[in-house]
This record gives C-alpha cells, sequence and structure tokens, in this order.
C-alpha cells in the first residue's frame, strides 16, 4: 500500500486550495480513508474542512517531520525555492523567475527554509542599495541620451552644411548660366549687326551701280566700270564664315518665342535639331496649326520650307528670338 500513497498524496496536494497545510492535511486524509484512493481522501477533506490533523512533530535537526502510515515520514512542506548556484532563497516562483531572468542562473529547488522577515537595519541598508542602483542606472541613462543627443546635432549640423553648400553650387552655377547666356544674346547682337552693315553696304553699291548705269544710258555712253562683284560676294561669305565660327562652339539653341499678346515662352534645343522641332514645340504649346514664325532682327519669315534645316544652319545658335504671327 505504500507504493502507492505516494501518487495519491501527490496529487492530493495539487488538488487541495491554496492555503492549507496540503502535506500534513493531504496525510491526514489518506490515514482517515485508509489509503484508497484520491476522489475517496477529496471527499473527506471536503466534509472535514476544519479537521486539521495531529500535530507535526520535529526531529532532533529541528526539521518538522509528517508521521505516515506502514511508519513513512517526509519533510515538511517547502518554504521556499533556493538558487543552487548562488545560495538565495525566493519566496514565489515569481521572484525565482525574475532572478533567472537577471542572472542567468537556472539550477533552482524548494527548500523547508523559511525566508527570514528583515531587521529594520536590513531594510535600511536594502533600501540605500536600491537607491544607488536607480541612481546609477539613472546617470547610465543620462549619459547615453546626451551622447545621443549629440550624435543627432551632429547629423543636423551636417545636413545642414551639406544642404548649404548645395545650395550655393546651384546658385553659382545659375549664375554662370545666366552670364553666359548673356554672352551669347551680346554674340548675337553683334553677329546680326554685323549682317545688317554689309546688307546696307551692299545696296549702296547696287543703287550706284544701278544710277551710273541709267545715267550712261541716258547720255549714251557706256557704263563705267563698278566695284568688282566678287567684293560683294567676299563680304558675303566673310559674314557667313564669321556667323559659322561664332556659332561652332555651341551645343544649344536657346529660343524664344514672343506672340503679338501676351507673355514671351522661351525653350532650349539642341543647335543641330531640326526647325521642325521648333514648330512642334510651338504647335504643342497653342494647341493650333494656324500661326508663323517671324525671326525679329533682321525681319525673314521662318516657315515650313524651313523645317529641315538643322538650328545652326538658320544662325539661331547659341540664341535667338522669333515673333509669332498668327
Amino acid at each position: 500500500k505504500s507504493h502507492l500513497a505516494e501518487p495519491i498524496r501527490t496529487g492530493l496536494s495539487y488538488s487541495i486550495p491554496h492555503g492549507w497545510p496540503s502535506n500534513r492535511k493531504s496525510a491526514h486524509a489518506l490515514t482517515e480513508t485508509g489509503h484508497k484512493d484520491l476522489q475517496t481522501a477529496m471527499d473527506w477533506l471536503l466534509s472535514h474542512p476544519a479537521d486539521e490533523g495531529p500535530s507535526p512533530a520535529a526531529n532532533a535537526s529541528g526539521e518538522i517531520l509528517v508521521d505516515h502510515p506502514e511508519g513513512e515520514v517526509t519533510e515538511a512542506t517547502a518554504q521556499s525555492l533556493k538558487c543552487n548556484e548562488c545560495q538565495k532563497l525566493f519566496k514565489s516562483v515569481e521572484y525565482a523567475e525574475a532572478h533567472a531572468s537577471r542572472t542567468g542562473h537556472t539550477d533552482f529547488a524548494e527548500s523547508t527554509e523559511a525566508i527570514k522577515p528583515l531587521t529594520e537595519e536590513e531594510k535600511v541598508q536594502k533600501l540605500t542599495e536600491l537607491k544607488e542602483r536607480m541612481a546609477q542606472k539613472k546617470q547610465e541613462r543620462l549619459a547615453r541620451e546626451a551622447v545621443e543627443t549629440r550624435e543627432r546635432e551632429k547629423a543636423r549640423r551636417e545636413m545642414g552644411k551639406n544642404v548649404s553648400q548645395t545650395r550655393e553650387q546651384l546658385e553659382d552655377q545659375q549664375i554662370l548660366r545666366a552670364v553666359e547666356e548673356k554672352k551669347r544674346e551680346k554674340q548675337e547682337e553683334r553677329l546680326a549687326r554685323l549682317r545688317i552693315k554689309k546688307k546696307i553696304e551692299q545696296d549702296k553699291l547696287e543703287r550706284a551701280a544701278k544710277r551710273a548705269a541709267e545715267q550712261a544710258a541716258r547720255s549714251g555712253q557706256p557704263p563705267a566700270a563698278s566695284e568688282s562683284p566678287n567684293k560683294k560676294v567676299l563680304s558675303a561669305s566673310e559674314v557667313a564664315q564669321t556667323a559659322t565660327v561664332a556659332t561652332s562652339g555651341y551645343e544649344q539653341a536657346r529660343i524664344q518665342i514672343r506672340p503679338t499678346s501676351g507673355p514671351a515662352f522661351t525653350h532650349t534645343f539642341g543647335a543641330d535639331d531640326k526647325f521642325q522641332t521648333v514648330l512642334d514645340y510651338v504647335r504643342e504649346q497653342l494647341q493650333t496649326d494656324s500661326f508663323q514664325l517671324q525671326r525679329t532682327f533682321p525681319r525673314e519669315p521662318l516657315d515650313g520650307s524651313k523645317a529641315g534645316m538643322t538650328l545652326r544652319e538658320l544662325k539661331l545658335v547659341p540664341s535667338a528670338a522669333l515673333a509669332l504671327i498668327g
């Protein structure tokens, strides 16, 4: 019967309500019911809630013992949990788990040794130690936060510095582009004035030659020798050569379209783009095919007949202004 008593007593100890003296009361219930089974012992406990059984005896070492049938003797109820690695006692599983989580200790066992209440001096010491640990953790947290704050400030300043440098670079690039654009416009104006001057000189020569021929015809005399035509051809050649040299170093053409009413709009094309590209761009902006472009200086219509010519060939490089008619 003794080999069946321990499983029954163990099951009974886990079954009785919390707060009952499990080992002593379960042993008494088993004794009263003749160690029959768990259900019989439970029924006896429920019908005798006030019966605590005989008081436990103590052995020579002071350990509380409980007598069982047929001479069995067992230890009293465990009073605490003990960490076998550091010998600390804990009054509950929760405290033991917290200790294991903090220290990594894993060797725990039940102990009959009760946790002694702290004396006033021990309480003061524990409180002091707790305050010191809290103060240390606070200092560590403040130091960590200070480092993080410095790192964030450093990153913010670095980002601000990069943004400032980028802004300055963009401003410098814009200034350079504006200066370059101004130089191109001045170059175009100079070339236009040169073409007009050559054209005026040529017209003067032609008119002078025409007047001389008319006078000779009226007087019946042969016309006087006029200026060599080679001079005229050379002048036109010089103009074309000057314009070609002036535009050969540019890869873009900045075209400004000036309507008769409303604001002008500007777009940059490739220097070797066809003039058809400009026509398509204006058509897209106006959403109509009814328009005509004209060079403003000197005045020259630019229609579909020149669509296959490049902007460089039309002397629209590096920049030009076209009047929008229609």
